[in-house]
C-alpha cells in the first residue's frame, strides 16, 4: 500500500485491476499475443496494460494525447 494513503482510498485504486483481470482472463489471453487497449490511462486500462506486460502479451495503449506521458 502506498504511503500517505488511507485504507479506504487503497481499496478502492484495486478496482480496476480486478475488471481488468476478468477480462483479460476472459478473453484468454496468452503470451506474445498482440493486444490493443483503448482509453489505457483509465483505471481499467492503465490496470490491463500492466497486467498483460507482466503475462508476457505485446501491448498497444491508447489514450488522449494530454495522458501520454501517464501512459
Amino acid at each position: 500500500m502506498p504511503e500517505g494513503l488511507s485504507f479506504e482510498t487503497a481499496a478502492a485504486i484495486t478496482e480496476g485491476e480486478n475488471y481488468a483481470l476478468v477480462d483479460i482472463k476472459a478473453a484468454n489471453v496468452t503470451r506474445g499475443q498482440n493486444v490493443m487497449i483503448y482509453e489505457a490511462s483509465g483505471a481499467i486500462g492503465s490496470a490491463a496494460v500492466q497486467l498483460l506486460k507482466h503475462y508476457g502479451a505485446h501491448v498497444t495503449a491508447v489514450c488522449n494525447t494530454k495522458n501520454i506521458e501517464i501512459v
